[in-house]
């Protein structure tokens, strides 16, 4: 069992209680992608090295909301298998449950399900089949201001938390301590990791401000922790991706790490093309000079 898996692991579930948390976001006024020409995501293509090419196709209720995603590969979406991920609300129109499963060629599925305060804040997180808690902070205003998390696994605890620092609508800095303490022994950790993250962006429209999660078609597999699906990569709101909790598009990602296993540097830009409605129609991720994605979006009025 790798140690830094399971500690990126625990990143997903705060992402998820933390956008439906903010409360300019549980009722949210626009749709993914949506802007004065009622435009909204219909898919999402996905290239990236030594990867098949995929595709997140987008459907949506009569209300508007976000209800599915089909995942599939290209050229022949029976050729591979397809992954659906079902969301769910209740009658304040709030997110209460994310689910994803393979439905061909393949078996297994997870759910997330968000629980809320009086306030309409998200209190707190379950994650099934593992065994996540997750806690919230606010400050005054209703912004997240921080965050508690813990797991107890194949003999070992991971507990930590972490804070964020906004500029306007933005999330310009994350910071994040969590240690492993082996159960049953001293309280000394056998692992910890130590990170800041800092973003630069520019003043066009982010089509997944605060809104789910979206996941990245086949980037999945069995987890250190429970055989569901694991620590995999997510186009939005997935493991350490925090892209959607911003108004805007980052240009560029900082992010300074000291763990057991790594300590050093990771910078992330990412480069746009854009529509007459300001809205992105490709983005291009580049790390240490190498392009590592390039995300092609397409539109429907509604």
């Amino acid at each position: 069992m790798k140690t830094h898996e399971l500690l990126s692991y625990l990143v997903l579930p705060l992402l998820v209680g933390w956008l439906a948390a903010c409360n300019d976001h549980v009722n949210p006024s626009t749709l993914p992608g949506s802007a004065p020409g009622r435009l909204r995501v219909k898919t999402i293509t996905r290239e990236s090295p030594n990867n098949p090419t995929s595709v997140s196709a987008f459907q949506y209720d009569g209300q508007g909301r976000l209800v599915l995603i089909v995942g599939y590969f290209l050229p022949d979406s029976s050729a591979a298998p397809v992954e659906n991920t079902v969301y769910q609300y209740n009658a304040q129109n709030q997110l209460t449950q994310v689910q994803r499963t393979t439905v061909r060629r393949g078996s297994g599925s997870e759910t997330y399900t968000l629980n809320y305060n009086g306030a309409g804040q998200v209190s707190g997180l379950v994650h099934q089949p593992s065994t996540f808690s997750l806690g919230l902070s606010y400050l005054p205003n209703g912004q997240p201001s921080g965050y508690s998390k813990g797991i107890s696994v194949g003999g070992l605890s991971f507990n930590g938390g972490g804070g964020f620092t906004f500029t306007g609508f933005n999330l310009t800095q994350t910071t994040e301590n969590y240690n492993v303490i082996r159960l049953g022994g001293p309280s000394i950790p056998v692992a910890s990791r130590s990170s800041s993250t800092n973003y630069a962006y520019d003043d066009k429209i982010n089509p997944f401000y605060g809104v789910f999660i979206i996941p990245a078609p086949g980037l999945f597999g069995p987890s250190p922790v429970s055989g569901s699906f694991g620590p995999y990569y997510t186009l939005y709101g997935g493991v350490d991706n925090q892209l959607n909790l911003s108004q805007n598009n980052p240009t560029r990602k900082q992010e300074n790490v000291t763990s057991s296993s790594f300590v050093g540097d990771i910078q992330t830009t990412y480069t746009y093309t854009y529509n007459p409605s300001y809205q992105p129609i490709s983005r291009v991720s580049t790390v240490s000079s190498a392009i590592t994605e390039t995300l092609t979006y397409t539109y429907e009025l509604y």
